[in-house]
C-alpha cells in the first residue's frame, strides 16, 4: 500500500468507505483538504467517472503531496438506476432544518431515500473532516474546499459556479471556464449551500451534456486543475497538466469570465413543463422570446440574457436559467 492512500482509517473506517468514497489519498505534509461529490443527482455520472480516473492515476504515482483529497459519490441509489433521484431531488434537501431533522430522526422516520443518502454522506463528510481535523489541530492550518460535479440535460459548454464564501470565486474562475454567481440567491438547499453554512468553501463544476463521453473529459480536466489550484499537489506531477488546461481554455474561449443568475423558471410536477428544441448553454435570449411551453400556454423569457440549463429531461425542479454578464 502506497504511503498516501487510506492512512489514518482502521479496518471498520475502511468498510464503510468502500461503499461510498471513490477514493481517498492522505499525505504528510500539510496542506489543504479537498472534498469532490460526484452524481448527487444520480444520473449525472461523468463526475463519478472521472475522479475514478484521477484516483487511478494517484494510486499508479505517488498520490497527492500536501493535505487530503477525497472523493464521494452522491446519491448512490440514483446512480445504480440512472436517475436524477429517487424520491426528491438530493441536492435541493440541504437546508439546515432539514439537516438537522435528518440527523435527528430515528432510522424509522427516514421515509425518503434521499434521507437515507443524505445520512450516509453527512457520516462520509463528518469522518473525512475528523481526520483532517485530527491532522491539523490548530484551525488556522485549516482549508477545507468542496467541489460538486454535475452535467446537464441540454447540450452545451461548460462552466463553475461560485458562492460569495471564501475563496469559492478564486477556484471557479481559474478553470478557465465562465464562472456563475449567485446561484445561492435562485436555489436553495445544495450540497454547497450546507457547507457555506458550515463556513467551509465551496463551488460547483457543469461539465456538459450528461451522456457525452467527453463531458467526463472535460470534468477530470477540472479535477485535476482544482488539486493544482488549492494547493494539493503542483502541475509538474500532473502527466497531462498542459493538455487538461489547453482542454478547459478551449471550452472557455468566446464567452464571458463571469456571468450573474438573473432568473430561474421553476417547474413542479404536473407542469407538463417541455423546452423548446435546441437551446444550449449561453445562447443568448431576447426578452419576450417564445421558450417552453406547460399546461398553462407558452413560456416567454421574462428578461434578456444568455440561456442556462434549459431541461431536457424528465426529472428536474429548473425549466431553465437566464444569466446576464458581469462587467468585472
Amino acid at each position: 500500500m502506497r504511503k498516501n492512500r487510506m492512512t489514518n482509517l482502521d479496518t471498520v473506517s475502511k468498510k464503510v468507505f468502500k461503499q461510498r468514497v471513490i477514493g481517498f489519498h492522505e499525505s504528510n505534509q500539510r496542506g489543504p483538504l479537498l472534498i469532490a461529490i460526484g452524481s448527487i443527482h444520480g444520473n449525472e455520472k461523468a463526475g463519478t467517472k472521472a475522479l475514478n480516473r484521477v484516483f487511478d492515476e494517484l494510486n499508479e504515482n505517488d498520490g497527492i503531496q500536501k493535505g487530503i483529497f477525497a472523493g464521494v459519490v452522491g446519491n448512490m441509489m440514483a446512480y445504480k438506476r440512472d436517475q436524477r433521484f429517487i424520491d426528491v431531488d438530493l441536492n435541493r434537501q440541504w437546508s439546515p432544518a432539514n439537516v438537522n431533522r435528518v440527523v435527528a430522526a430515528s432510522t424509522y422516520d427516514l421515509a425518503l431515500q434521499e434521507e437515507w443518502e443524505m445520512r450516509q454522506l453527512l457520516m462520509r463528510f463528518n469522518h473525512i473532516l475528523d481526520i483532517y481535523t485530527r491532522k491539523y489541530p490548530d484551525a488556522e492550518d485549516r482549508q477545507v474546499v468542496m467541489i460538486d460535479l454535475h452535467t446537464f440535460s441540454a447540450n452545451g459548454r461548460p462552466y463553475s459556479i461560485a458562492t460569495t464564501t471564501g475563496n469559492s470565486s478564486q477556484w471557479a474562475r481559474q478553470l478557465h471556464v465562465p464562472a456563475i454567481i449567485g446561484m445561492e440567491v435562485v436555489v436553495k438547499g445544495t450540497t454547497m449551500h450546507y457547507f457555506n453554512d458550515l463556513e467551509l468553501v465551496s463551488f460547483g463544476f457543469e461539465a456538459g451534456q450528461h451522456n457525452d463521453p467527453y463531458s467526463v473529459d472535460v470534468m477530470e480536466a477540472a479535477i485535476w486543475l482544482t488539486l493544482v489550484n488549492v494547493g494539493c499537489i503542483t502541475k509538474e506531477q500532473v502527466r497531462q497538466y498542459q493538455k487538461f488546461e489547453a482542454l478547459l481554455k478551449k471550452e472557455g474561449e468566446g464567452l464571458p469570465a463571469c456571468v450573474a443568475f438573473k432568473y430561474r423558471h421553476a417547474i413542479q410536477e404536473g407542469d407538463q413543463f417541455v423546452m423548446r428544441p435546441g437551446y444550449v448553454n449561453f445562447q443568448k435570449v431576447s426578452k419576450g422570446e417564445y421558450l417552453a411551453d406547460d399546461k398553462n400556454g407558452k413560456i416567454y423569457a421574462p428578461i434578456e440574457g444568455m440561456i442556462l440549463m434549459p431541461l431536457y429531461q424528465k426529472q428536474g425542479e429548473d425549466g431553465f436559467f437566464i444569466v446576464q454578464d458581469v462587467d468585472d
